[in-house]
């Protein structure tokens, strides 16, 4: 897959596996805005904290290509019995 120019954001990218993927991503010319934890870091599990990042990455980025979704909701279980939960 082409990377380069691709606009990707990232999110729980401070640290970790997401801090990781930015590095990469930015090692093949992508275009990447990070999310991650912060003084609102619980902004991110709401509706509205969902669509204020997607709405500042698309401003930021002029558009998205690629989205790594790296929050963290773990749920132990079978993956067939699980509930959806609102997003």
């Amino acid at each position: 897959m082409k990377i380069e120019g691709k606009r990707v954001p990232i999110t729980g990218g401070s640290s970790g596996i997401g801090l990781a993927h930015a590095h990469a991503f930015f090692s093949r010319s992508a275009n990447v805005v990070v999310t991650g934890r912060g003084p609102d870091a619980h902004a991110l599990p709401t509706p509205d904290g969902r669509a204020a990042t997607i709405t500042q990455a698309v401003a930021a980025l002029g558009g998205l290509d690629i989205l790594v979704n790296n929050t963290v909701d773990v749920r132990a279980g079978r993956l067939e019995t699980l509930r959806r939960r609102n997003c």
